[in-house]
């Protein structure tokens, strides 16, 4: 249920970053970092399509969209998420008449009260945070940052070229009628995403893109490509 309500909600509103000058600013007094592990929660966090902020023979800067689109996003998914926690507390505030009521009220409780943490996590992180990915061909390297005004949440990562395995093109679509890259769907709740893969099996976020961003998701992959001399792959996911 949580994937499919995701999935409508990333089609309504998408965020956005601060301005490409903010961001190389910060990415000029980085010092290098050796990345250890992507934090899979920041991932599913800004899995929102993305805007291409600079794109030229040396750099792409990719950002978050429309910071107004963001917080209405996020608002709305902590709307979701306290709707879910009072909910659970329905479920468990109804009489149990016997043990297995009590069993299935728990389980649905759980479920509920689970989710809806989640949700105002995710809601509450996702309007603190703003989030760039700056890959530089002269610098050899890829700078993923996250600006928050709370100074826990703020991060960078940097990613050597030497780093990544291979550069990642994901088709990923809710039908079961056999679609897959090659022959998408096109269905509204299809997405794109282009990810890089490093040799330690992490998994960074580039882009991500509704069903209309294939073209768009193979141009950053081939740009990026060039900039890596790394090869791509394609997958295809059921969600």
């Amino acid at each position: 249920m949580f994937s499919n309500i995701k999935r409508v909600l990333f089609k309504i509103i998408n965020p956005y970053s601060d301005d490409l000058v903010s961001v190389l600013d910060k990415f000029i007094v980085v010092e290098p970092k050796t990345i250890t592990k992507i934090d899979y929660f920041n991932e599913m966090i800004k899995m929102y399509s993305n805007i291409i902020k600079e794109d030229t023979e040396d750099l792409i800067a990719i950002c978050d969209e429309d910071i107004f689109k963001n917080t209405l996003m996020n608002l709305l998914i902590i709307i979701i998420g306290l709707v879910a926690l009072w909910i659970g507390v329905q479920i468990w505030s109804e009489s149990h008449i016997g043990f297995s009521d009590m069993i299935v009220n728990f389980f649905l409780t759980s479920v509920s009260i689970l989710f809806g943490g989640l949700a105002l996590l995710a809601g509450s992180y996702g309007l603190l945070t703003k989030s760039s990915v700056i890959i530089e061909k002269n610098l050899r390297s890829v700078v993923v940052i996250v600006d928050s005004p709370i100074k826990r949440l703020k991060s960078t990562k940097k990613i050597n070229f030497s780093q990544i395995e291979d550069i990642e093109i994901s088709y990923t679509t809710e039908c079961t009628g056999g679609q897959d890259y090659y022959s998408p769907a096109n269905d509204p709740a299809d997405t794109w995403v282009v990810s890089l893969i490093t040799y330690n099996g992490d998994s960074i976020l580039i882009y991500s893109g509704d069903y209309k961003s294939r073209l768009k998701a193979e141009s950053i992959s081939e740009k990026i490509s060039k900039f890596t001399n790394k090869s791509i792959s394609h997958k295809s996911y059921l969600d």
